[in-house]
């Protein structure tokens, strides 16, 4: 334990004028205000540059789904296009029909 705490005495002397030195608390200090700093701080900044990230990510899932349904309107406008897209998509059968549901494994 002596061993330990002479090594540790001894790099505190060597160190201790830059540790004490008033321009580096001052840099210190400017540095964990930059880094912690609540509004403009480094770390804030990258939670929001991941917030925009995610969002960016969920408007192009939302504009792919709004194609899909414009493609899907312009699909039903046609009388025979409907009949078909209401069998496929809810298993609309007519009144003397069976519908046999077959799914891939």
């Amino acid at each position: 334990m002596q061993i330990g705490n002479a090594k540790i005495r001894e790099v505190w002397v060597k160190v201790r004028p830059y540790v004490l030195n008033k321009y580096f608390i001052v840099i210190v200090f400017f540095a964990a205000v930059f880094i912690f700093g609540e509004e403009q701080g480094a770390i804030s900044k990258w939670k929001r540059s991941k917030q925009i990230k995610e969002t960016q990510r969920q408007i192009e899932r939302i504009q792919k789904s709004i194609q899909q349904a414009e493609l899907d309107m312009e699909v039903l406008q046609h009388s025979d296009s409907l009949e078909r897209y209401a069998r496929e998509k809810y298993y609309m059968h007519a009144a003397n029909e069976e519908v046999y549901v077959v799914k891939d494994k």
